[in-house]
């Protein structure tokens, strides 16, 4: 893994989080300027996202049609 370059004193732009990608291993997202690292993503997370795909019945039908706002 190479070092990452410095971050500049300022909000991030999307450039910015493109060329830290080219030479981080982690997942990266930028949320309101901020930089936001997360570290990849788990085989056991990937095989249940996966899983839930193909669940056999739509999420809102399970819930009886009552799916519940978030926020």
């Amino acid at each position: 893994m190479m070092s990452m370059p410095a971050l500049p004193l300022r909000p991030l732009t999307l450039q910015d989080v493109a060329v830290l990608a080219d030479t981080h291993e982690h997942r990266l997202e930028l949320a309101e300027g901020n930089l936001v690292v997360m570290p990849p993503e788990s085989w056991r997370h990937q095989q249940i996202s996966a899983l839930l795909g193909v669940w056999p019945e739509p999420l809102d039908e399970l819930l009886d049609g009552e799916v519940p706002e978030l926020g």
